[in-house]
């Protein structure tokens, strides 16, 4: 199954032809889309475009027809042990109170979200945690070279639709962090050795 994936991924890299997640476009130049302070990478919905994600700062989001409910869902590796933080933000527009609603023509804004959640799995489908808008999530640890599925699922309520934005932020393992997990493995190894030399001696003897 992995073979066929990565098969099909270098074929539709070498067919499109474009640079690392291409599909920003539609995205970031949307009106309700706001202007991050710095210039992020999409994550694209091609999961072989996500392959291999280095330390940094990417950004993902969509938009839907109203009273629909969705699903969205992009699957990542990474280039190396990380730790992960994502956030995830509803765009309601416009963003007017209450107050201000009972007195417009319309009583909800032309884009919102209900039920807004992201979820992070492991490639086994393990839950590794969740979040609603405006939640922040962060994980220690990441492995390298395994897949994860961020999913996003929520339903449009606004008058046009719903519209969300996030980001996913890859920063390295602190050298601090991983010593313990040295240690054991250390430890544990030499249990291995030390019970290998003690049944070969036993069996030399007997």
């Amino acid at each position: 199954m992995r073979l066929k994936k990565l098969v099909s991924c270098a074929a539709l890299s070498i067919a499109l032809a474009t640079p690392l997640f291409a599909n920003a476009t539609s995205l970031s130049n949307g009106p309700w889309f706001p202007e991050p302070e710095e210039q992020l990478e999409f994550l694209s919905l091609k999961d072989c475009l996500n392959e291999g994600l280095e330390v940094g700062s990417y950004a993902f989001g969509s938009i839907h027809k109203s009273k629909k409910g969705f699903f969205d869902s992009w699957s990542f590796s990474l280039a190396e042990s990380s730790n992960l933080t994502i956030n995830l933000f509803d765009i309601a527009y416009p963003d007017i109170g209450e107050s201000m609603a009972n007195n417009l023509p319309f009583s909800k804004p032309l884009l919102d979200n209900s039920f807004l959640t992201a979820s992070l799995f492991d490639e086994a489908g393990n839950l590794l945690g969740t979040i609603g808008e405006n939640g922040l999530l962060t994980l220690n640890g990441l492995q390298a070279e395994t897949w994860y599925t961020l999913a996003v699922s929520g339903k449009a309520v606004g008058q046009l639709g719903g519209a969300y934005y996030g980001s996913i932020e890859l920063s390295e393992v602190p050298i601090g962090d991983t010593l313990p997990l040295l240690g054991s493995a250390l430890v544990t190894l030499a249990i291995v050795r030390r019970q290998k030399k003690t049944r070969a001696q036993t069996e030399t003897a007997a």
